[in-house]
């Protein structure tokens, strides 16, 4: 497929990622109000943003961790120029950039078969729950905020659950003046650790990862 007439492609700013948050929330995605700066602090080539005479028009992520994985997200056309090949011109320059690693994406149930077409095979479904809490809140001694002594144990607790390091995503989201950050510590080693982040819209709880059932429940509680 030929380069759709007069769009250009260029890295993002943090500011575009800005705009790329407040396109996700048009969608009813729901991101964090302060999620730009980590996200792009991953690798800030890999936000990309086309553009028509100077003005944004779509974007995608197509973030590399390391030499062996990458991950794509943000993919959105402004809704009155979808359908003419700008997203997916920007779609392919994105791939080709993530062409050596393992891909994975969130796919929305509408796309999943525009997907297939690309080479993605189905992995796992996410559900999203929301509502007004109503929970005892865990007085568990276990249960710590994760400061710079901690760090370095929850960094290296992460990779059990994600398939390439990620230190400089989680050295901005664990930061408390943005989020709430914590960890199950038991006889000196991390047993699971949760974050939650105010949104658009209420709070959203993510990473949450644990040894068991009953560590997630007293961090989701706490």
């Amino acid at each position: 497929m030929q380069k759709p007439s007069g769009l250009q492609i260029r890295n993002m700013t943090c500011d575009d990622v800005d705009l790329a948050l407040a396109w996700a929330a048009r969608e009813g995605w729901n991101p964090g109000i302060a999620d730009a700066e980590c996200f792009h602090a991953v690798d800030p080539a890999g936000f990309l943003l086309g553009c028509l005479d100077g003005e944004p028009i779509c974007c995608v992520s197509v973030v590399a961790y390391g030499l062996t994985f990458g991950f794509v997200g943000f993919y959105i056309v402004k809704p009155e120029l979808r359908g003419r090949g700008y997203g997916y011109h920007l779609w392919q320059v994105g791939m080709r950039r993530l062409k050596s690693r393992i891909v994975g994406l969130d796919g929305v149930i509408a796309q999943q078969q525009n997907y297939k077409r690309s080479g993605f095979v189905f992995a796992h479904r996410n559900i999203r729950y929301g509502g007004v809490l109503h929970c005892e809140h865990a007085s568990d001694p276990r249960v710590t905020f994760i400061g710079a002594g901690s760090e370095k144990e929850v960094l290296a607790y992460d990779r059990i659950f994600f398939p390439a390091p990620r230190d400089n995503f989680l050295q901005c989201w664990l930061r408390p003046e943005q989020r709430k950050a914590m960890a199950l510590v038991e006889k000196g080693q991390v047993r699971g650790y949760g974050v939650v982040r105010a949104c658009r819209n209420g709070y959203k709880v993510g990473p949450l990862f644990a040894d068991d059932d009953e560590g997630a429940d007293i961090l989701f509680r706490a």
